[in-house]
């Protein structure tokens, strides 16, 4: 096709040029009445162009799908951790159970951790800008973080508390089905987090995913004691089960900071 352009140009006379190259490109191209332009355009630009849309389109509709799937799941934190707080702070305080009481209060941390993160999915959802976006996960992040060290604070002070006092407690029937429950439920609810956080890229979901499965182990340990306890008599289960808890608590808490203080440096 250049060469039948070319030999139009060195034959045809200037004036009537670019009538006969308007021709020749419609009749290759089958769109006469268009400027060679807008043939081009249509051709080629157009059609890459709706790809592209089209494309981004889509990534769109699945990460609002995501983003939705993802505050369910936090709603069901919420509302999960709220019955669980109110039946493990009771029956805990009836029977004297620090390890159980402590679960309770992990479950009210886990329920605001659970509020940040619908807040901050909530924000990308309703279609704030990209910067937005990043604060508000940075925001998360940091919050989340520190419902971990909030929670480390008030274990470590309650368990060691009761071992110098030698506070012995008394059995809990309830607190070991809620035990039971909670480490059926968690895994599955963090791995859900987990898959959501990995879908749209989320570290402070992931890191919210991370403090459920820490709820997972506290149901662990919190079943250990109060079994122990209950059958075997052994007092010091209970206290020595929370303290179990600390390192892993701690750990995510700090790693969660460093990491929304790393980003908040990075993006300024």
């Amino acid at each position: 096709m250049r060469r039948i352009f070319s030999a139009v140009q060195k034959h045809c006379p200037p004036e009537k040029l670019f009538a006969t190259r308007h021709l020749l490109f419609a009749a290759f191209f089958g769109s006469s009445g268009a400027s060679p332009s807008q043939i081009f355009r249509r051709k080629f630009l157009t059609p890459f162009g709706f790809k592209l849309a089209v494309g981004e389109k889509a990534m769109s509709e699945a990460r609002t799908k995501w983003l939705q799937r993802g505050i369910l799941l936090e709603y069901f934190t919420i509302g999960w951790n709220a019955v669980e707080a109110f039946v493990a702070v009771g029956s805990g305080w009836l029977a004297g159970s620090i390890a159980l009481i402590g679960f309770g209060l992990d479950s009210v941390i886990e329920s605001v951790s659970g509020a940040i993160l619908l807040w901050r999915l909530k924000r990308e959802l309703v279609g704030v800008s990209k910067e937005q976006t990043e604060k508000a996960e940075r925001t998360a992040l940091l919050g989340v973080g520190i419902t971990f060290w909030l929670l480390s604070g008030y274990v470590a002070y309650e368990a060691i508390g009761k071992l110098i006092a030698k506070e012995a407690p008394n059995a809990s029937i309830v607190g070991i089905v809620l035990a039971t429950v909670s480490l059926i439920v968690m895994p599955v609810l963090a791995w859900g987090k987990r898959f959501v956080a990995s879908r749209i890229q989320s570290r402070a979901l992931e890191a919210d995913a991370m403090e459920t499965i820490v709820c997972a182990y506290l149901s662990f340990t919190l079943l250990l004691g109060l079994t122990l306890n209950a059958w075997l008599g052994w007092w010091w289960a209970d206290p020595v089960a929370s303290l179990l808890m600390l390192p892993v608590i701690v750990r995510e808490g700090w790693e969660a900071i460093k990491e929304a203080k790393e980003e908040a440096f990075s993006a300024d």
